[in-house]
């Protein structure tokens, strides 16, 4: 892979594409200042425009998100909470607390077995 060719002032021109903190917020689904906290705090890496404002790299905001974000399966469970199932229909269980079905229509069941 070659380097950037240079622009003339000395500095190598870039191809990364910058976004902005509500750019990357719309991303994760949070407010831009959680995206400020997560540049000081390391968590992502940032550059500073000429005019003071932070912009993130596209290519480290993309790989970020993809290491949070999981695919669920079809069953997803907790060894203290609910479980959920899905196979023609939600199926929530739980081992402390209510079971709601949902085959033909839901039904809520507790621990006890009322309906």
């Amino acid at each position: 892979m070659s380097a950037p060719p240079d622009n003339g002032s000395g500095l190598r021109a870039t191809t990364d594409t910058l976004m902005t903190p509500g750019q990357v917020a719309v991303l994760f689904h949070v407010d831009p200042k959680t995206v400020t906290r997560w540049a000081h705090a390391g968590r992502l890496g940032s550059l500073r425009t000429p005019g003071g404002h932070r912009r993130f790299r596209e290519a480290e905001v993309m790989q970020l998100l993809r290491s949070l974000t999981t695919e669920a399966g079809p069953t997803m469970t907790s060894a203290s909470g609910p479980t959920m199932t899905s196979a023609a229909g939600p199926t929530m269980t739980s081992a402390a607390g209510p079971t709601m079905t949902s085959a033909a229509g839901p039904t809520m069941t507790s621990a006890a077995g009322h309906t």
